[in-house]
């Protein structure tokens, strides 16, 4: 079999037939197990962002061991046996496949091997160029966690930086430590507390991870690779952690504030490197420099006697700015050029404009027109007058209200800037969204269309303020809410945060979608026309697979 024909490469050896197929059903039994993984995963919304950072995709995977079925004969058969439950391979998932098991170095090396090469076809240079990668050799667990100890005995604390310069591996190692505990927490609020690997094993795959602090395994397991077996984080380890005093959140240590005296140097050496003594707000040194100004427009006693002469004998200067009185009808005309150029009247601070120039001060005008505006519907005194008010509601100026306090930190992350567009692209996007569905009852998370959910949420916001009087419109922003609501607008769709619903909620609109679609209950996941039921639907059938199992679920009878 390993005979060498003509000149070309010496052949060392080759796979007889028995080999092959041997290694076809290896690499088959490494899909199946790795499909039966992202299945778990999708069951939990912590799963499904790792499977969604790893880029895996569960039904391109399937089709893989579909198409691999139906080409190798043998695989066709360990398949066969598989799902019959025959011989040593009915029970998939007993321990890891092959690969997964034996193969973790040198496929990780063949995989920073083609990124290098990928690097070098993009013509993208070297990560850390002219810096060689430190290697450690790999560690268990109880290894690391002598490590730990270590530390402890020498720094008289646990709290190991993430980058730790002596020990880079003892870092990475606790930071994640720390990063696992708080996947497994995150995973048992949703109530899948079953992630977390026991010992005693109702997961096999976890079983085969490695057991607890005293590096036994569970009978009939695969051992695990040292870089893997240390990752694995299990009750009997979480306890050993706490033990030792361990903390699972680690401690921020607060830098020492600067000095007057290491400012004033830090001021210095700006100088010395810039050439100027103005500095921006957004630095640190910038901000130190506006308060010494405040100091020295007060006259402040202290600091006239004491720190302003030695600023000033390193050649900086107090001389306070002279402002040019601009008149509201001035900033007005020049709010109205603004929005001419960039569509919008929402200036921006950027943080390289300094305090006291002509940017900053139209930026401070246009943001308080806001509060003078609240000011004006209270009856309270306020720059703004009946008007005022109307040339800025006929330029089409949205006054916006107080920032809301008390929602909830987590909904932060799902709010989504609405862009600002045509009036007449929003409408053929209203008929559109129409046309599709039959109604305009359009789900606040719907971001397609430029965020037309956002959008619809402002408009109902708007609409409602304006019906309880809390809201003065222009006739033109009046006849569009107009030509709204005879499209069929229905006005009500609340932001993210007044659109919390409840169990039941979901569960008689779940009963009206089987109503209007003949007694079916398959929403989709991406139903446009409610993209929480179809999101709520999905979620219910992944609790009620768990309930099945056995395992932790909040589906009850």
């Amino acid at each position: 079999a390993g005979r060498q024909r003509g000149s070309g490469p010496k052949v060392t050896g080759v796979l007889f037939n028995s080999e092959r197929e041997q290694l076809h059903c290896e690499v088959y039994r490494y899909f199946k197990w790795l499909a039966e993984k992202v299945t778990d995963l999708e069951t939990s919304e912590v799963g499904r962002r790792n499977v969604k950072k790893a880029d895996l995709s569960i039904g391109g995977i399937r089709k893989l061991l579909v198409n691999m079925e139906g080409t190798f004969k043998s695989v066709a058969r360990l398949s066969a046996a598989m799902q019959g439950g025959s011989g040593e391979d009915g029970a998939s998932g007993a321990s890891l496949p092959l690969l997964e098991s034996s193969l973790t170095g040198e496929l990780g090396r063949l995989a920073e091997a083609a990124r290098k090469d990928a690097r070098s076809k993009a013509g993208q240079p070297e990560p850390l160029a002219g810096r060689k990668r430190a290697v450690y050799e790999p560690l268990d667990f109880d290894s690391m966690f002598q490590k730990l100890e270590a530390y402890r005995d020498r720094e008289g604390d646990l709290n190991v930086p993430a980058k730790y310069p002596q020990d880079t591996q003892l870092g990475n190692w606790v930071a994640g430590l720390r990063s696992r505990k708080r996947a497994m927490d995150a995973a048992a609020a949703e109530g899948a507390a079953d992630l977390m690997e026991t010992d005693a094993g109702a997961d096999a795959d976890a079983a085969a991870a490695g057991g607890g602090g005293a590096g036994d395994k569970a009978p009939g397991t695969a051992e695990l690779a040292p870089t893997q077996d240390q990752k694995v984080l299990t009750a009997d380890r979480i306890e050993r952690l706490e033990s030792i005093g361990f903390e699972w959140k680690a401690r921020r240590t607060k830098s020492k504030p600067k000095s007057w005296d290491e400012r004033l140097e830090e001021l210095r050496q700006w100088h010395a490197a810039h050439g100027t003594f103005k500095v921006p707000r957004a630095e640190s040194l910038g901000e130190w420099l506006h308060n010494q100004r405040t100091l020295y427009a007060k006259r402040d006693t202290r600091f006239m006697t004491k720190k302003a002469p030695r600023m000033e004998a390193m050649g900086y200067k107090f001389e306070m700015r002279e402002t040019v009185s601009v008149s509201w009808d001035e900033r007005f005309q020049q709010l109205i050029e603004y929005g001419q150029t960039n569509g919008n009247y929402d200036v921006p601070l950027q943080s390289t404009v300094e305090e006291n120039t002509e940017e900053h001060r139209f930026y401070k005008w246009v943001n308080r027109l806001h509060n003078e505006y609240r000011s004006y519907q209270k009856g309270t005194q306020s720059k703004l007058n009946a008007e005022r008010v109307e040339k800025l509601q006929g330029i089409n100026f949205v006054f916006k209200g107080p920032k809301a306090r008390g929602r909830p930190s987590s909904a932060s992350s799902q709010i989504t800037v609405v862009p600002s567009i045509s009036w007449e692209k929003r409408i053929e996007q209203v008929k559109a969204f129409k046309e599709e569905i039959g109604n305009l009852n359009i789900d606040h998370q719907y971001k397609h269309c430029s965020n037309l959910g956002g959008w619809a949420a402002e408009m109902s916001t708007l609409h409602r303020e304006w019906k309880s009087g809390k809201q003065q419109l222009s006739e033109d922003m009046i006849s569009k809410l107009n030509e709204l609501a005879d499209l069929g607008f229905p006005f009500g769709i609340l932001p993210y945060y007044e659109s919390n619903r409840g169990w039941e909620t979901h569960y008689t609109l779940l009963r009206q979608y089987k109503d209007r679609h003949g007694g079916s209950t398959r929403v989709p996941l991406k139903y446009k026309a409610d993209l929480r039921l179809g999101k709520w639907v999905a979620t219910q059938r992944a609790q009620y697979k768990l309930r099945e199992a056995g395992r932790g679920s909040k589906l009850t009878k």
